[in-house]
């Protein structure tokens, strides 16, 4: 029998034999009624500390279900009888209405000690009720919350809550559309902070490297950054990237061009795949950029339809996009 096909099944079998510490539901596409099944029968249970969710479909309605549990999670370690630590439900689709609803649930709950909910559209609705519960929260001290698309809102309501927050230890904003004016706002947010050991994947700047100094005289912390910039300009040098910024730099123009379109990079390479194949073609790619000579954009550095007519500086994007992909597979 294929367990992946007949997802309700096995959820109902694994809420029935919920007997070891860990349960591993991983890309088993359960949908919102197997999220409720798990969640009756987590409950009442004293024996599983981790619950693992990732890649499954239980969207905002199994997320409730999630919450609900956790809400009588925390009635019951009141009397000592449940016992669930850690919880991973990345790429579950439940976008901000779920966000919001775990939220919630977080500002009374005093058991989980780590959470994953990374790849989950969160966007900055879902940042900001986050950011409030992790003012109340009190017993979270990992939380990974990559790839949901807080950018500079979301990320100053995270650093607001770090000058209250003094339990977390470990913060995972990666790929999250933060740049400098974000991290700044997270820097000040350290400065009051004394718990956070480890935060990662936000651009640094000389600005944000002072407050992190001041922030190292009182405790220690790592900062795993996503790579220097020397201004405020979000299309600046990368100096450990070695990506130039100068004024034809056909890596800033392509990137000016996605931020006016209000895109994600990620989608504007998806409408270059025009035969799904889930990979861009080096005639897609070249054709694709002629097709969108992107003069609208003359104001930052003249049209693009000049680099479209230069073979060279299409095959100088066309590697630095690779060699940018590589890095974030790797």
């Amino acid at each position: 029998m294929t367990l992946a096909g007949k997802p309700h099944w096995y959820s109902r079998k694994a809420a029935e034999g919920l007997s070891g510490s860990v349960i591993r539901l991983d890309h088993m596409r359960l949908r919102p009624m197997d999220a409720r099944t798990l969640a009756i029968a987590m409950v009442c249970n004293d024996t599983v500390t981790t619950l693992q969710l990732p890649g499954n479909r239980i969207g905002p309605e199994g997320v409730k279900c999630i919450c609900d549990m956790l809400s009588a999670n925390t009635t019951l370690q009141e009397l000592e009888t449940s016992y669930l630590r850690h919880l991973n439900i990345s790429h579950n689709e439940f976008r901000e209405e779920g966000g919001i609803k775990l939220a919630n649930a977080l500002v009374g709950n005093m058991g989980l000690e780590s959470l994953d909910l990374s790849w989950n559209h969160l966007r900055l609705k879902g940042a900001v009720a986050l950011a409030l519960s992790l003012k109340e929260n009190v017993s979270l001290r990992s939380l990974i919350a990559s790839w949901n698309g807080f950018a500079n809102d979301g990320a100053k309501a995270i650093g607001a809550a770090l000058k209250v927050n003094m339990t977390l230890t470990v913060l995972d904003l990666s790929c999250n559309r933060i740049n400098l004016e974000g991290s700044i706002a997270i820097a000040e947010g350290l400065r009051k902070n004394e718990s956070l050991k480890v935060l990662q994947d936000i651009e640094v700047n000389p600005a944000f490297e002072e407050l992190l100094e001041e922030v190292r005289l009182e405790h220690q912390i790592e900062v795993i950054h996503g790579g220097r910039v020397s201004h405020a300009d979000p299309y600046a040098t990368r100096v450990g990237r070695k990506i130039p910024a100068t004024p034809g730099d056909p890596l800033a123009l392509l990137l000016a061009h996605v931020k006016k379109s209000s895109l994600r990079l990620m989608d504007f390479f998806a409408q270059l795949d025009k035969d799904n194949s889930m990979s861009v073609s080096k005639s897609e790619f070249k054709k694709g950029m002629k097709v969108r000579s992107l003069g609208e954009i003359s104001s930052i550095s003249g049209p693009l339809s000049n680099m479209a007519a230069s073979t060279s500086k299409l095959d100088t994007l066309e590697k630095i996009s690779d060699e940018e992909g590589t890095r974030s597979e790797s």
